[in-house]
């Protein structure tokens, strides 16, 4: 089964266009928001392994399919402004998205999660996949001893 097309703003419909507009609108002003107050630099502590079974495969196509890449957006956005980190953009063939837990005051600040995919698009939606949806925001059982190969 094909991936559905991501709609690009052009591909939207006005009134999707509007839609979006009013709901950008109703963001914080980011000239507003209080800068974070870090203790300096980013220590990179490790990358959390998830892979997905084929299990959980399926279940991100059937995800991917009920959710477009403007909701994921907005789960990524939200993740940024509770302490990650986002990085998206191309890696050799394909496309890697990845959550740094920068400052999110929990006990795997430190630590980078990646998805990697044929497009920019699929990656950022793998990446909320793994971050939401299987770990549901919790890294901390992907860290332990056996997390790693237990969840696999």
């Amino acid at each position: 089964m094909a991936a559905p097309k991501v709609k690009g703003w052009d591909d939207l419909t006005k009134g999707e266009q509007e839609k979006e507009r009013k709901r950008l609108a109703a963001l914080p002003d980011p000239n507003q928001v209080k800068a974070r107050q870090g203790k300096g630099g980013f220590t990179l502590r490790g990358y959390v392994r998830c892979e997905l079974s084929s299990s959980d495969k399926e279940g991100f196509r059937s995800w991917e399919q009920e959710n477009s890449a403007v909701d994921v957006l907005d789960l990524l956005i939200k993740s940024v402004d509770s302490g990650y980190l986002l990085k998206l953009g191309e890696q050799g063939q394909g496309y890697q998205a990845s959550l740094c837990a920068a400052t999110t005051s929990n006990d795997w600040n430190g630590y980078v999660l990646t998805a990697h995919a044929s497009s920019a698009a699929r990656a950022a939606m793998l990446l909320i996949y793994k971050h939401q949806v299987l770990m549901a925001c919790d890294w901390s059982p992907w860290l332990a001893d056996e997390g790693e190969d237990f969840f696999r």
